[in-house]
Parts: structure tokens; C-alpha cells; sequence
């Protein structure tokens, strides 16, 4: 998903940069043993957040959901992987589950997760502004499909397609 690749490039252009703003927004940071990738960590309203060059997760309660940077589809992850720092994809296990009913909640978790990443992206808008977004997408050897003041509301949309009952605004 063009989305998601996007978001995360920003991702990565923000803790890359002197000042690093997952840092600055109470993200914790753990290296991996080979130094090469970080796993970024943060509480969030009723769940916790996990950040990687590879993807992102969402964790509430005993539920998770990966969305992986290559292959946008929403799908159950180990939550019990994140007792350690997870440095790749294979260690979350992730998968479509079999059952109606957790398919329901891996989707419900991806539009609460597709909201914080509107919100993330619309906080970072409000404190650095659109044309400092815009110089992170510029260094990208793609041009970017959205523009910055677009994504946080293309993050609510994917958001309510993916919970059209609305679920996911329940805290």
C-alpha cells in the first residue's frame, strides 16, 4: 500500500534527523544486536504502538496487528514476541486468522491503528509544519502520492473502510 510505504519513509526520516521525533513524542528505542534496525515502542491510548523499517503494530490487550511496509494487509501478529525486542517480520508471526471472528478484530485493531497513524501524522504537521514534511518526502527516490497535509485524512478514511461500523472509535 502506496500509504502505508509513504508513512513509513516520514517514520524513518523522523528519528533519523538531530532531533529525533519519535524520541520527542515518548517513543522508546531499542537497538538490534546487529545494530542494523530499531525497534521504536510507545504507549497509546489503550494499547501500545511498535515501529520498525518493516512495518508497524498495534497491540491491545491480547490482540495485535501488523501491518507489514511491503505488503499492506492487516494481519494477526504473537503478541507474546514482544516480550523481547522483535527486530524482523518472521518473529511476529504474522497471518490472516482463520476465524471469522478475529478476522473482525485484526481489522477493527488496523482502523484504531490506521487513526493513530492520522493522528501522529497530523501532530507532526502541527509542530513542524507542511513544507518540513515536504522537504522528507522530496528526499525519497520516488515522488510521493500524497501530499503531507492529505495523509492524516486519507489515514481516517482507510480507517473507516476497514471499520465501516465504527468500532473503532470506542476507547
Amino acid at each position: 500500500m502506496v500509504l502505508l510505504d509513504q508513512q513509513m519513509w516520514c517514520l524513518g526520516r523522523d528519528c533519523a534527523g538531530p532531533a529525533n521525533l519519535l524520541l520527542e513524542a515518548g517513543f522508546r528505542r531499542t537497538r538490534a544486536l546487529d545494530g542494523r534496525c530499531s525497534q521504536y515502542d510507545s504507549p497509546v491510548p489503550g494499547g501500545h504502538v511498535y515501529l520498525w523499517g518493516f512495518g508497524v503494530l498495534l497491540l491491545e490487550g491480547t490482540g495485535a496487528v501488523f501491518l507489514d511496509r511491503d505488503r499492506f494487509g492487516p494481519e494477526h501478529a504473537d503478541a507474546t514476541a514482544l516480550r523481547v525486542p522483535a527486530h524482523c517480520r518472521d518473529a511476529l508471526a504474522p497471518s490472516w486468522p482463520a476465524t471469522v471472528h478475529h478476522q473482525q478484530q485484526v481489522l477493527r485493531l488496523a482502523a484504531r491503528l490506521a487513526r493513530w497513524l492520522g493522528g501522529y501524522e497530523a501532530a507532526v504537521l502541527g509542530r513542524q509544519g507542511a513544507a518540513w514534511r515536504a522537504m522528507d518526502l522530496a528526499a525519497r527516490s520516488r515522488p510521493p502520492r500524497f501530499s503531507p497535509q492529505e495523509v492524516p485524512g486519507r489515514w481516517s478514511r482507510l480507517a473507516d473502510a476497514l471499520d465501516p461500523g465504527g468500532a473503532c472509535h470506542a476507547a
